[in-house]
């Protein structure tokens, strides 16, 4: 896709963390969104929408809210300059933006959890075994609010090569950053 879906870069990002977190787009679209194979080729198109309500689905399933926002800041950032972003997919730049903020994140303090790795329920629901999930999470005060912002990643080793404890989960973190994507 580089190159030619500049106009739908939310589009291509949520395309992409399908095909990372469900077997095939199948699965996604029939279970989550309660589509059709033809309504979900014509969204991927950019040929029409879905309602508010099917896109909160995306969204909830997806990505979390600070993701989302990056997502959105992406699509119109691509389609208002797109002489800035010459060369690059929309998920690179997207990838690019969820590791510039983690490790700044981390610099700051952020927590960083360790989630084992998703399994195929019994329901097979379609969801792959990504392997572990690491969720960088910072949580700020600003006097009157309290509020946290979460970036996640699926990495292809067991949470047990990840020791406990914030030093050395922060150590594992800046070591291993170039294989979070």
């Amino acid at each position: 896709m580089k190159g030619e879906n500049k106009m739908n870069a939310l589009i291509e990002i949520v395309v992409n963390e399908v095909n990372k977190v469900f077997k095939t787009e199948k699965a996604f679209y029939e279970d989550y969104l309660h589509t059709t194979q033809q309504s979900w080729n014509r969204w991927k198109r950019g040929e029409r929408g879905f309602s508010g309500d099917k896109m909160d689905v995306i969204k909830s399933v997806l990505f979390t809210d600070y993701e989302w926002m990056l997502v959105n800041k992406i699509d119109k950032e691509m389609r208002m300059y797109p002489q800035n972003y010459e060369g690059k997919t929309a998920v690179e730049v997207f990838d690019k933006a969820k590791l510039l903020t983690a490790s700044q994140w981390v610099n700051m303090d952020a927590n960083i959890r360790v989630n084992s790795a998703r399994n195929v329920d019994s329901n097979n629901d379609g969801i792959k075994t990504p392997g572990t999930k690491v969720i960088v999470r910072l949580i700020y005060e600003n006097g009157m609010v309290y509020d946290e912002d979460v970036i996640s990643f699926y990495v292809k080793q067991s949470s047990g090569h990840i020791k406990a404890g914030k030093e050395n989960r922060r150590k594992w973190f800046r070591s291993n950053i170039n294989e979070l994507i």
